[in-house]
Order: C-alpha cells, then structure tokens, then sequence
C-alpha cells in the first residue's frame, strides 16, 4: 500500500508546477531550509514539496516504527482484537503503514481504527484511503482535542516542527489535558523524533513525564547520543524494496531518531 502512495507522489511530482517560492524550482533545497535554517518556519502547504519529502523521508521514518515495534513487541497486546490509533500531526501516516506492514508480517489478527490529526490536507496523495483504514480529520492541534478511547497515541515527528513554530508549548498544554481528561488507562503514548537537544527531545520528555509514565526509551545504532537504560534498535534498514526511477531519491536508512514510550 505504501508503494503505491510513492507512486501517485512521484506521478503528482511530474505534473505540478513549481510554487514559485524557489526560482529555479527544488523542493528538495527547501525541505533542507526547512530543517538547517534556524530562521525559517516549516510550512507544509506546497503539494509538490510534500509529495518530495514523502518519496525522500518516507520509506525512512515507516521503517524506524516498524523497527520500534518489532523490538517493543507491543502489538501483541493487540492480537485478535481491535486496536484504536490516534495520530498527533499525523502526516502522511507512516504510523499506519508501519502497523499494517507489521502486521502483515508477523501476522497479526489486528483489526486497526485509525485516526489521524493533522492541519495540512496536502498529505492526502500519500495518505491510506478510508476503504484502506485511514480516517483522517483536519486539526489544529493548538486547539484542544481527544483522546478518548485511544489504545495507542502516536506523536511521529511533528513536534520538531512545532517546536520550530513556537506552537510547542500550546500543543503540550492540549496534551496535557487530554491524557488527564480523555485517555484511558493502560494506554500507551509513543513519541518519535530527532535524537538531538535542541529538537524538542528533552522539553517533550520532561513534560510529558509529569502527567504519563515514562516506560522505554529506544535509539537507532550508531546514535551520537544515547543514555544509560535505553534500547538499542540494531534495524536500521529500509523495510520495502524501493521502485526505479522515481523523481526523488529515497534516504535508503533510518535516521537519528529516538522513540520514547510512556503509559497511562
């Protein structure tokens, strides 16, 4: 399913025009600004841009859940039932693909109720449709929100970007009050990020810390920063066989990225 969401990106890619914000067009260049540049505020509006950061990113950050979730095993608390996801900026939803995938392979008897949060409808191309299992609401996640009946929340590189537009604090807030009001008990909450201090690693820790049981923590091999207790994830490749000749080249590993566990 993934792969044919790579498709339509790359086929979408090929047709659009360039915004206009970058002369000559290269939406490669800008999603660099958009990490390195300091002064630069993430937008996610452009739609060949984030078709680009799909095909570039996308086989990547699928694979670093898959990987968490084969060395956290914690699916199997979910066999032969249902399992309730609600995805915090959700993306273009590798949470989802990184469920069905796993699922798949280990088979799981899994019937997955996804809910996906996000304040951009330009990752629609790259999204799981509803008749696929992907159920996906416009959200401002600065405003208050639920998380009722939630077995697993998913926080999946998106508070970066907030921490990037100052809208951290306000979105930690609304977190805060939803676990405490809306969250069941016995749920878990799974945060995936950059492993690197000044990308909100710490403040969303910290935070989070006070309201939900910090669980596990787990790094990729290789990290330039790890601490004592956590987990090594030793997979660091790409779970699909990438297709030829797309218009972006993929990033054929995982990144520097850590996944902490927390549970109600």
């Amino acid at each position: 399913m993934f792969l044919d969401a790579l498709t339509k990106c790359d086929n979408e890619i090929r047709q659009l025009i360039c915004c206009g914000k970058r002369t000559p067009c290269n939406c490669e260049e800008c999603l660099r600004d958009d990490y390195y540049n300091d002064n630069h505020t993430e937008t996610y509006n452009c739609q060949k841009k984030m078709d680009t950061y799909v095909i570039k990113y996308g086989p990547s950050y699928v694979s670093e859940i898959y990987h968490y979730l084969a060395n956290s095993n914690i699916l199997d608390n979910f066999n032969n039932s249902q399992l309730n996801v609600i995805s915090l900026g959700c993306g273009f939803a590798p949470d989802f693909y990184a469920i069905q995938s796993y699922c798949i392979d280990k088979q799981l008897k899994i019937k997955l109720n996804y809910h996906g949060l996000d304040i951009s409808e330009a990752w629609n191309t790259a999204r799981p449709s509803i008749n696929e299992g992907g159920n996906f609401i416009h959200a401002d996640l600065t405003q208050s929100f639920s998380l009722q009946n939630a077995n697993i929340v998913f926080v999946c590189k998106s508070f970066s970007t907030m921490l990037r537009n100052n809208i951290h604090n306000i979105f930690l807030q609304n977190l805060h009050s939803a676990i405490t009001q809306s969250m069941p008990k016995d749920s878990f909450l799974i945060f995936v990020d950059v492993n690197h201090c000044d990308m909100g690693r710490d403040i969303f820790d910290s935070s989070l810390s006070k309201t939900i049981t910090p669980t596990k923590k787990y790094y990729f091999c290789d990290a330039k920063y790890k601490e004592y207790g956590w987990n090594e994830i030793k997979s660091t490749n790409v779970i699909y066989q990438i297709p030829q000749n797309l218009s972006v080249s993929s990033i054929p590993q995982t990144n520097n990225t850590v996944i902490f566990e927390y549970r109600k």
